[in-house]
């Protein structure tokens, strides 16, 4: 089985729903709004921290604040305080997760995923390929320059593919593409809600200045949005 390292942030949400979590899963808590009085008898370390950034900022500040303690043998799995408007089987996926026999590198978990397509010829054909693939498999597959990562279906999974080309509307958007990405890839998939789990071998395998430098420029930009394009994106910052 797969110890799990579940991350949450967490602002007014209710957060009940952590008591029906396996009580060997460590959890850690970063709170940005009022404190939290429930009792839990699951292992939970809870930190009260400024509210900046929604919940990637404090995804952002664990990789930070955690990296030297990362073990490349644990899950580590990010949520927002209340994960079931974007993932109605969150715990079931949890359990899934633990039981795999082995660690998948990087897998989405919310029920919508996306398949992002910046300039793509034959659209209508990928897109056919795409949902007969997930049909008919339950992985995703990393192919040159596609990007697609591992999800777990279930019957709330539901799939799209969208050509909105959403980073090249907004220069704050491509500079952080530029800056922080490598290889800026014109296939990746995502899913909405910014709820994922990754191998800690992933996630140390990039340097710590790569996450504080990702936070900064997080912090330093007002525009409202951006969390929406660190959702699309955390698949290519941590497997760049």
């Amino acid at each position: 089985m797969n110890k799990l390292v579940i991350i949450i942030v967490r602002y007014t949400e209710s957060i009940e729903w952590i008591k029906q979590l396996n009580k060997n899963y460590e959890i850690i808590i970063y709170n940005k709004g009022e404190q939290i009085n429930e009792v839990f008898k699951q292992n939970i370390r809870i930190k009260n921290i400024e509210n900046t950034g929604r919940e990637s900022e404090g995804y952002l500040r664990f990789m930070i604040e955690e990296y030297n303690n990362i073990d490349d043998k644990v899950y580590y799995v990010f949520l927002q305080a209340d994960p079931f408007e974007h993932c109605k089987n969150i715990i079931n996926k949890l359990k899934h997760l633990s039981e795999l026999n082995c660690l998948k590198n990087f897998v989405h978990l919310g029920d919508l995923n996306c398949l992002d397509l910046d300039e793509v010829v034959d659209y209508n054909n990928l897109r056919t390929n795409f949902v007969n693939q997930i049909i008919n498999l339950e992985n995703f597959e990393k192919d040159n320059d596609k990007l697609l990562c591992n999800v777990i279906l279930d019957e709330h999974s539901r799939f799209k593919t969208i050509k909105e080309n959403f980073v090249n509307q907004s220069k704050h958007r491509q500079e952080i593409r530029n800056t922080h990405i490598d290889k800026v890839r014109q296939i990746y998939n995502w899913s909405e809600g910014a709820l994922f789990a990754v191998a800690g071998v992933n996630i140390s395998t990039n340097k710590i200045e790569f996450y504080k430098n990702l936070k900064d420029s997080l912090l330093a930009c007002k525009e409202t949005d951006l969390g929406f394009l660190y959702e699309r994106y955390w698949c290519l910052f941590i497997m760049n």
